[in-house]
């Protein structure tokens, strides 16, 4: 199962980290996995992208917008797109997952 920890940090405080590309694909039959002690459904291309690209046995920090963002509230997402720059700016690496 995947199985990470979510750290809110701001920007400017934030250790190195990775972010994915990705096209979020078909949401019609999620699939679940556990940030933080709580399950959340993700699409299954997002499912299919971390298992790919997994370490198992080294942790990997990542930013991902599904993830990252509450997806639920308009005013967040709307200024985590403003930021969406500069976050994928200051990455260490950018992964792009094709399928």
């Amino acid at each position: 199962p995947i199985t990470c920890d979510l750290y809110p940090t701001p920007l400017d405080a934030a250790s190195p980290y990775e972010t994915l590309s990705y096209t979020w694909g078909d949401s019609s039959s999620p699939i679940p996995i556990h940030i933080s002690g709580h399950v959340i459904q993700v699409t299954r291309n997002l499912h299919a992208a971390l298992q790919h690209i997994r370490q198992e046995s080294t942790d990997r920090i990542l930013w991902i917008d599904a993830l990252c963002i509450d997806q639920t509230n308009n005013a967040e997402k709307s200024a985590q797109v403003q930021m969406m720059r500069n976050i994928y700016h200051s990455a260490a690496r950018t992964l792009v997952w094709l399928g």
